[in-house]
């Protein structure tokens, strides 16, 4: 798999050579997006999964509601970190 990525960089790299300003501006871009789809993989990977969605509305619920012995303590999390 290494040798697969390091040849799409060698390609990209030719293919970016090749290119004039304005097309290197779009290419730029069309990177950035993907690095940043990819930092957002976690957060869909938990917005997929419906029992943790589901966890998180009840929390959020109990929270306004008033119910806190329902939560941590952060100090009581510090401690055992």
């Amino acid at each position: 798999m290494a040798g697969k990525a390091a040849n799409y960089r060698r390609e990209a790299q030719a293919a970016l050579a090749g290119l004039h300003e304005p097309q290197l501006r779009v290419a730029r871009d069309f990177l950035s997006y993907l690095r940043l789809v990819e930092s957002n993989d976690p957060t869909l990977e938990i917005m997929a999964n419906q029992q943790m969605m589901d966890d998180i509305r009840t929390s959020r619920a109990d929270w306004r509601a008033g119910r806190r012995s329902r939560f941590t303590p952060l100090e009581k999390l510090k401690r055992h970190a």
